[in-house]
Parts: structure tokens; sequence; C-alpha cells
């Protein structure tokens, strides 16, 4: 059952791509909601703002080697815990430079 549970969540995630976004301001509205975002090849961070909560949603990003630099203003990312619904959060081919780890937990 699990199994089955966990690729009917991949398939979805799968189907609702987003835009390629071309900088951290797009990327954090692409990132409103569950999904799977490709990043622009032309990615270009700008102004980081402010972290990308990702709370109750299920998020993909694939970064086509693009770098976030949070310029040592913040987090990149951030989840409350005992949010209701499925959390995840998967990041491809991206670097991360310049920003906080308050808090890092992770599961295999």
């Amino acid at each position: 059952q699990s199994g089955k549970e966990a690729l009917s969540v991949s398939n979805a995630t799968a189907m609702a791509l987003r835009a390629d976004p071309q900088s951290w301001e797009e990327l954090t509205r692409a990132s409103a909601s569950s999904g799977t975002i490709h990043l622009s090849p032309d990615f270009e961070m700008g102004d980081y703002t402010k972290a990308i909560d990702f709370s109750g949603k299920v998020l993909v990003i694939w970064g086509n080697n693009a770098t976030l630099d949070a310029q040592h203003k913040g987090q990149f990312f951030n989840s409350t815990v005992g949010t209701a619904g499925k959390t995840s959060l998967e990041l491809h081919d991206l670097v991360l430079q310049n920003g906080h780890a308050d808090e890092v937990a992770f599961g295999l």
C-alpha cells in the first residue's frame, strides 16, 4: 500500500510543472503550491527576499546547476513541524551558498 501511495504522489507531482523561474522572486512565487519546478538555464539569483515555505507541500526543484545565494540574509527553505498533509522537499542540481541552517532534519 505505501509503495502505491508514494507512486501516486510522485506522479501527481510530476504533472504539476511550472514555468521555468529565472530569479529567486519567480522561484518563490512558483513554490506557492506542490509541484515540480525546473529552473531556467538563464536563472540569475537576484535579491534574496525570504525563505520558501514548503509546509504541507510536495515540492521538487530541478536547478539546472544554478546557484542560490541567500546573501547571509536567511535560510533558503523552511517548514513548520506538524503541518497537515504530506510535506517533502527534493533539490536536484543546485548549489546553495551563504544561507543560514538553524535546524536541519531529514529522513532516508
